[in-house]
């Protein structure tokens, strides 16, 4: 099986850069990058389109692909994205014939949730039946809804006013 050059599928328009930011907070100077990604709606579907595309790949079968390689696409300024861009290579993290993760591949650490919150979950079975039940996607907007408060009083107002709401398989945002 021949390779296939993805990638020339982007359409509309794709904007990607880095950005290189500063902060100072009580003298101490913080430096970071972010990766911006933009575009207008065309563009910004097509680059999901070949991001499900290549996440749905069968990497056992693309004979062109050694054991222990992952497939990537490459996207270029003034072809696939614009001019302003940086190139950019998308790919999967898995390798083909293993599963293992690239060496340099440093896994996030998982959510811990706050005291206030976990007590909860202990103290009622069917509060942490339903919040399992929730999707990862609304899980996570309640962790970081209870864990931004400093202090553990605002923390249990929270959990409490959300006990109702998890019970009931709604979003954090949902009445």
């Amino acid at each position: 099986m021949k390779k296939k050059i993805y990638g020339l599928e982007i359409t509309g328009h794709l904007d990607i850069i880095v950005s290189d930011n500063e902060d100072e907070f009580e003298g101490e100077i913080s430096k970071w990058q972010e990766v911006m990604i933009h575009g207008d709606p065309e563009g910004l579907r097509s680059f999901g389109k070949l991001l499900i595309k290549l996440a749905n790949l069968d990497q056992e079968k693309r004979s062109y692909l050694p054991i222990g390689a992952q497939e990537h696409y490459h996207l270029r300024p003034n072809y696939e994205l614009s001019k302003s861009s940086v190139t950019t290579i998308v790919g999967r993290i898995d390798e083909k014939g293993t599963g293992d993760f690239y060496d340099g591949y440093i896994a996030k650490d998982p959510l811990e949730y706050p005291e206030e919150f976990q007590n909860k979950l202990n103290e009622m079975p069917a509060l942490k039946i339903a919040f399992e039940a929730l999707t990862p996607g609304r899980q996570r907007s309640y962790y970081f809804y209870f864990s931004m408060p400093e202090r553990s009083k605002t923390r249990r107002a929270r959990v409490e006013k959300c006990i109702p709401q998890i019970l009931n398989g709604k979003r954090l945002k949902d009445k």
